[in-house]
């Protein structure tokens, strides 16, 4: 509801770099900034990409070389469609979000109606199994691991200039979002527990692979890895929508190079930052090292309430203003001090992001 209130205040490109710019000051915007656009978002980004690709080696046998090329592959290939075409993207994203709800709602009634479970799993109820935490560590523990399912909402946030009638749609969208995420992740984690004991489960990935034998007999580690595939490209494709905005928005508050907020000519997007976000993405797949866990409902956070808002066709172009930027420093002692001096100023002072800033990004 937060964020649904912020959104409809500030309906303009950026999520929440916009509300911290507005709340804090430019500093704490400016470091939110540049932390999602070199650590945040293309690692999260890299993680995800990496993660559906090694689902699909493991349907396809390809080796771990062969994996990453396939995720940089995907990365660019979905780059590409946000660059081209604003509507085309929304829509990938759309049909991707409402196929991962098809495949969850196809793995809970293929199990209900031939009756592949047993209903004694969840006696008791409520009981204190040997070897359990105590009840509030538990159940922190269980927060923090959900939450992985649920985050990712905020980022619809991020196209609040391109959302029509956003006063309307974008509460909406937030809040329906997440109540089905919730009811998605409710009922998919009960009927995994209604095919498979909890007394048997002895890890996350064990958990899958033992419902998926259930379901479908041998053939079920490769079917949900193919869902896994399915829920995580949709994901990625959540990211590379929503994220570039955040660079655009800082381009035209002048804390980042201004060109990165120019829209291309023909296409009317936002190539460079699109691009900037692309490049650093596979970077990361091309050099870092994983681990991870990935399950559907998990992956479909971030991407419904986009889905939502793009199902009513409410994306328009790009809208906003550049604005002219100061200039380029390359001395590393001149970025410390400024870094430095960022950090420590008071909040009543007179340094800002602007000032810092103009030791940097000038007629680039």
């Amino acid at each position: 509801m937060c964020f649904g209130e912020l959104s409809a205040r500030f309906p303009e490109a950026g999520g929440l770099y916009v509300y911290l710019r507005e709340a804090y000051g430019e500093r704490i915007a400016f470091l939110y900034g540049w932390m999602s656009l070199l650590v945040m978002d293309p690692g999260v980004t890299a993680a995800l990409a990496v993660g559906g690709a090694t689902y699909a080696a493991f349907i396809f046998g390809w080796n771990f070389g062969v994996s990453k090329l396939i995720a940089v592959l995907a990365i660019a290939a979905i780059c590409l469609v946000n660059m081209l075409n604003t509507r085309a993207a929304a829509g990938v994203l759309r049909y991707a979000t409402w196929l991962k709800f098809a495949i969850l709602a196809l793995l809970v009634i293929w199990a209900l109606v031939f009756r592949l479970g047993s209903w004694s799993h969840f006696v008791p109820f409520v009981a204190q199994r040997p070897g359990s935490q105590p009840l509030l560590p538990a159940i922190a523990g269980a927060v923090v691991a959900a939450f992985y399912s649920f985050g990712g909402w905020w980022d619809v946030s991020k196209i609040a200039g391109e959302v029509k009638d956003p006063v309307r749609t974008l509460p909406r969208a937030l809040v329906l979002g997440v109540l089905g995420v919730v009811a998605a992740y409710v009922v998919v984690s009960g009927v995994f527990l209604y095919l498979v004991p909890i007394e048997s489960v002895t890890s996350d990935q064990t958990f899958v692979a033992q419902a998926g034998t259930v379901l479908f007999g041998k053939a079920g580690a490769d079917i949900l890895s193919a869902a896994v595939v399915i829920c995580v490209v949709g994901s990625v494709a959540a990211l590379v929508m929503v994220c570039p905005r955040v660079y655009y928005a800082m381009a035209r508050d002048g804390v980042f190079l201004h060109v990165v907020a120019q829209l291309h000519p023909h296409f009317g997007t936002l190539v460079r930052a699109i691009g900037i976000q692309g490049m650093l993405t596979a970077l990361l797949v091309a050099i870092g090292a994983f681990v991870f866990g990935t399950d559907c409902p998990a992956t479909c956070a971030n991407t419904l309430p986009l889905a939502a808002t793009a199902a009513a066709g409410l994306w328009g172009g790009t809208t906003g203003t550049t604005r002219s930027m100061p200039c380029c420093s390359t001395s590393r002692s001149f970025l410390k001090m400024q870094i430095e001096g960022l950090l420590r100023a008071p909040a009543n002072s007179t340094f800002t992001v602007r000032s810092f800033t103009s030791g940097f990004f000038h007629n680039v």
